[in-house]
């Protein structure tokens, strides 16, 4: 059976309305942004060599996306853009989400933040992160 770490957040969607501060981990706080911003599903899988992210971002190009990596975590930003002809058309349902996004995935400190990599295909950015080993040190007692 899968490990699943419980967060009293799941499953709630509390990005209704405009929001000053928004607290649930691996949110962009709206303070920190310009605009509305939607934040795409993620899967993150730590293992003991070290750490899958998987974001869905079907229809987002690999220039419209960001990496950082920062004191908070990875943080992933970018846009969705709207398709160009589609503001002639007549639309029945609109329901994909489209422009800028963002999301932090908090780290441990045994991450090597070199070894960060990301691969987007069919619609999934894949990033995989290493661990390092931590060092061990034998402390004198006085």
């Amino acid at each position: 059976m899968a490990k699943f770490n419980w967060n009293p957040w799941m499953g709630l969607d509390l990005s209704a309305g405009d929001r000053i501060r928004d607290d649930r981990p691996g949110r962009i706080a709206a303070g920190d942004r310009k605009g509305p911003m939607w934040s795409p599903p993620a899967d993150m899988v730590e293992d003991s060599t070290g750490i899958v992210i998987q974001v869905d971002l079907p229809g987002v190009t690999l220039e419209n996306i960001g990496l950082q990596f920062k004191e908070a975590g990875l943080v992933l930003y970018g846009r969705r853009r709207f398709e160009k002809d589609a503001r002639k058309n007549a639309y029945h349902m609109l329901e994909r989400t489209c422009g800028p996004f963002g999301r932090t995935f908090p780290l441990p400190r045994n991450v090597n933040q070199e070894s960060i990599r990301a691969h987007l295909k069919d619609g999934v950015l894949t990033i995989t992160i290493s661990k390092t080993k931590p060092k061990r040190r034998t402390i004198r007692v006085d």
